[in-house]
């Protein structure tokens, strides 16, 4: 079973109405009644953009990060997350999308 850890950051709440005039995001396919794991209905909508990817592309475990690379609480964490990405043993791979909050 894949695990899959999601860090929103705000994202519904604020992330949403920040994203631009470059980039349109079609939410449909995220209640869409497919087997796809949430975490890559995610990855398929949003655009790639202000994307970032760390660790093994086909690894098990999915974080998938929304920051603003301008805010102080969302770059503390960062060493922590690229820290998890680099273990090789975890079988990890972080996705960061750009969202100015």
């Amino acid at each position: 079973m894949k695990r899959i850890y999601i860090f929103f950051f705000y994202f519904i709440l604020f992330g949403v109405s920040n994203i631009g005039k470059s980039a349109e995001i079609n939410f449909k396919p995220l209640f869409d009644k497919s087997d796809k794991v949430f975490a890559h209905k995610i990855l398929e909508i949003m655009p790639s953009l202000n994307n970032v990817m760390i660790g093994n592309p086909n690894a098990k475990n999915i974080i998938i990060e929304f920051v603003d690379y301008n805010c102080g609480y969302c770059k503390a964490i960062h060493k922590e997350i690229i820290d998890l990405a680099n273990n090789t043993e975890l079988d990890l791979v972080v996705y960061f999308f750009n969202f100015q909050f």
